[in-house]
C-alpha cells in the first residue's frame, strides 16, 4: 500500500470502528454473534473484511481528492477566469500638479518610486494614461433613498444616487473651458463601501445628470465605463475589472 493511500485507508478504517459501538447498542445479538464488541472485532475474517472496505472507500476518498481540485479549477475558470489570474502589485497614487491652470498628461508606463516601512525603494510604472486637470471634488453625497428627477419633462425614479459638486481650481477659468471628453473617478474607502458604489454604477446606473447652474445636460448610463486593467499593448487580454479585492 502507497504512503498517500495508508492516510485515507486508516481514516476509513477509524470511521468503522466508531460505529462499533453504536452497532452493539442497538443490535446487541448479533454483535455478539459476530465477535463485536464496543472497541475491537475478535472475528479475524471481519476484521479483513472491514480492512478490504476501508481499504476500497479510502481509495475512492483519495481519488475524489484528486480530482475534485481539477473539476473545481474547471468551473472556476468557465465561470470567473479573472479568479486564476495572476494579479501583481496595485498601488492607487494621487498626482497633484504642479501648475494648476495647465492640463498635464501623464502617459502610461511613467516610472516612479515609493519606500516601504523598511526604507527600501519600490519601483513601480502606471498602468493608465492620466490627465492632470484644475479640477476638484468640493463635495459628495451618497443618497440610498429613492429619488425622483424630471428629464425632459418627465418624472423618473432612482434607487438611490451619488451627488458630486466640482469646482476649478484655478482662477479665472470656467468648466467650459476645460474642454473635458470625459472624467475618471476613483472611488475610495475601507471596506467593501468603494466596491459596491461601483458595482451600483456600473451596474445599475439609470441616467448621469450633468448641472452647471443653469444649464442641465442628461447622460445616458452607457458613458460610465470601467478602465482596463492596463494599456499595454503586450497585455493578452483587456480586463475590464477584477472581479475580486486585489488591493
Amino acid at each position: 500500500m502507497r504512503d498517500s493511500t495508508l492516510h485515507y485507508f486508516e481514516q476509513q478504517r477509524q470511521h468503522l470502528l466508531d460505529g462499533l459501538d453504536a452497532f452493539c447498542r442497538q443490535h446487541p445479538h448479533q454483535a455478539q454473534l459476530l465477535g463485536i464488541s464496543r472497541e475491537t472485532i475478535t472475528d479475524p475474517q471481519l476484521r479483513a473484511l472491514l480492512d478490504g472496505v476501508a481499504y476500497l472507500t479510502g481509495l475512492t476518498a483519495q481519488q475524489l481528492d484528486l480530482t475534485a481540485p481539477q473539476l473545481t479549477e474547471t468551473l472556476v475558470r468557465t465561470v470567473f477566469p479573472d479568479y486564476l489570474r495572476p494579479v501583481p502589485a496595485l498601488l492607487p497614487v494621487v498626482f497633484t500638479p504642479q501648475a494648476a491652470a495647465q492640463v498635464q498628461t501623464v502617459a502610461a508606463d511613467t516610472p516612479f518610486t515609493t519606500l516601504n516601512a523598511a526604507g527600501d525603494i519600490i519601483h513601480w510604472r502606471t498602468q493608465h494614461p492620466l490627465t492632470l486637470i484644475p479640477l476638484a471634488i468640493t463635495g459628495h453625497r451618497f443618497i440610498p433613498q429613492v429619488v425622483i428627477y424630471p428629464e425632459q419633462g418627465e418624472n423618473r425614479t432612482a434607487a438611490c444616487s451619488l451627488q458630486l459638486t466640482f469646482s476649478v481650481t484655478a482662477p479665472g477659468i470656467s468648466v467650459s473651458e476645460l474642454n473635458q471628453a470625459s472624467l475618471t473617478l476613483n472611488f475610495t474607502g475601507d471596506g467593501a463601501f468603494p466596491w459596491l458604489i461601483d458595482d451600483a454604477i456600473h451596474r445599475q446606473c439609470a441616467a448621469v445628470r450633468l448641472n452647471t447652474g443653469e444649464t442641465e445636460i442628461f447622460l445616458p448610463p452607457e458613458v460610465c465605463q470601467r478602465l482596463p486593467v492596463t494599456y499595454r499593448t503586450g497585455a493578452a487580454e483587456n480586463v475590464q475589472a477584477l472581479l475580486y479585492d486585489a488591493l
